[in-house]
C-alpha cells in the first residue's frame, strides 16, 4: 500500500480532477488506517464530481465507524442513496440510516436527562 500512495500521490498532482485517483487514493489511506486525509480524498472526488456515489458510502462509513459522527455518517449514506436509489447496497444503507438515526436518538435522549 505505501507504493500505492506514492503512485496515487503523483496521479493526483497530475490531475487533481481525476475522480477515479481520488477515491482510489482515499480506499488506500482508509485500508492503512489514514482516516483523516482519505476523507479529505473522498471529499476532493466529491468536490469534482457530486454524483460519485462510492465516495459518500465511504465518507458515511468512516464517519459513522471510525469518528463516531453520527450525523455526518447519515448525511452522506442520504446523498448516496439519492444518487444511486435502486443498487442493492443502497437497501443496506437506507438500514444504516434507520439504525443510526435512532443510536442518534438515543444519545440524544440521554444527554437531555443528564
Amino acid at each position: 500500500p505505501n507504493e500505492k500512495i506514492k503512485w496515487y500521490d503523483m496521479a493526483v498532482m497530475y490531475d487533481p480532477e481525476n475522480v477515479k485517483a481520488l477515491h482510489n487514493y482515499g480506499m488506500v489511506l482508509r485500508s492503512k488506517g489514514i482516516i483523516d486525509e482519505a476523507i479529505e480524498k473522498f471529499e476532493q472526488a466529491i468536490n469534482v464530481d457530486p454524483n460519485f456515489s462510492q465516495s459518500y458510502l465511504n465518507l458515511g462509513v468512516l464517519y459513522w465507524k471510525k469518528k463516531n459522527d453520527l450525523e455526518r455518517a447519515i448525511k452522506n449514506f442520504r446523498y448516496y442513496t439519492l444518487i444511486d436509489p435502486d443498487s442493492s447496497t443502497s437497501k443496506k444503507v437506507i438500514r444504516y440510516i434507520k439504525h443510526l438515526e435512532n443510536e442518534l436518538k438515543l444519545k440524544k435522549m440521554i444527554h437531555t436527562d443528564e
